[in-house]
């Protein structure tokens, strides 16, 4: 029997998903970034609220406002089709991750030195000297303290960070969606999908964050296990994966058959901050991330706020197989 066109672009993204491996497809997803699981309203005069913590409003327009004073920047910046309301999720999204890095950092015992924050800081400045730059002055400690965090959280978990997925393909978001929330729904459902898919499904598959530091800072390695997540790894691909996390662990050490490991002294650090941002997932989803609705919605995959037509994908909670 002769397969449709449908059927052959199938058989064509398995093949290639299995040829470039999964770690390879995953890789694309390096955007830096939790479902919002909170109840209740959004505190007034916040900008977002992580857990029990209220970012204000303020803190967000007032650097909002010195972008904004950079009007040469912003017209330029406006010609890429960007404007006021992405550079206002930015901000956004660098809070909510400040706010998260300081629970995970006292959750973890990391405290980078003052010494280490200025130097950091005074390379950025000299970095930026002479740059059209859209961020305050004021904030770049901060935003170098976070850095420093998110690559020692990285340094102490890649090469014990391992996970375990069953995973299958979908060629449109809404076929992606459908598969998922029938995995979610519980194991009949999830045994249904994947028997239905045969080859284009893969079940069991373990990787280690350490056997691909790119892979690492996607959503594979920062989704709790139980979870089924469904997201596009590269739109110029055009197809969709789904995922169920069956295991997630931290406390994993390599096996045999296992790619072999990436020394963490040969990781760049802007790739160990990426991995470090990304294992916030977790925490964020632990604790529930909401957005103040005048800047969009959080994104479960990208970790970030968005507008709500620009969500990329979605985290659903699944019941034990």
């Amino acid at each position: 029997m002769q397969l449709g066109a449908v059927g052959r672009e199938r058989v064509a993204a398995v093949r290639s998903l299995r040829r470039r491996s999964l770690f390879v497809v995953l890789s694309a997803m390096v955007a830096v970034v939790v479902v919002a699981g909170c109840s209740g309203p959004l505190q007034a005069g916040s900008a977002a609220v992580v857990g029990d913590t209220a970012i204000p409003l303020s803190d967000v327009q007032s650097r909002l406002d010195y972008a904004l004073g950079r009007r040469d920047l912003i017209a330029q910046i406006q010609e890429t089709g960007r404007g006021p309301a992405d550079i206002s999720r930015e901000l956004v999204t660098r809070s909510v991750l400040h706010t998260l890095l300081d629970e995970v950092a006292r959750r973890e015992g990391i405290s980078p030195s003052e010494s280490a924050v200025a130097d950091g800081a005074a390379a950025e400045q000299r970095r930026l000297a002479g740059r059209d730059s859209l961020e305050d002055p004021a904030t770049i400690p901060e935003r170098v303290r976070d850095q420093l965090i998110a690559a020692e959280l990285a340094r102490r978990y890649i090469e014990r960070l391992a996970v375990t997925i069953d995973v299958t393909t979908a060629m449109s978001r809404a076929e992606a969606a459908d598969k998922a929330k029938r995995i979610a729904s519980g194991p009949d459902g999830a045994r249904a999908v994947f028997a239905a898919d045969g080859q284009d499904a893969q079940l069991g598959l373990r990787f280690r964050a350490a056997a691909d530091p790119d892979a690492a800072t996607s959503v594979l390695f920062g989704t709790p296990a139980g979870k089924v997540v469904y997201f596009q790894p590269s739109p110029a691909q055009g197809g969709w994966l789904i995922i169920r996390v069956t295991e997630r662990r931290t406390d994993s050490t390599p096996t045999a058959g296992d790619p072999p490991d990436t020394p963490v002294a040969q990781i760049a650090t802007d790739s160990l901050q990426m991995i470090g941002f990304r294992q916030l997932q977790p925490l964020a989803d632990e604790l529930g991330v909401r957005i103040n609705p005048r800047y969009g919605v959080w994104d479960p995959v990208r970790l970030r706020a968005v507008g709500e037509a620009d969500v990329s994908g979605e985290v659903l909670s699944a019941p034990a197989r």
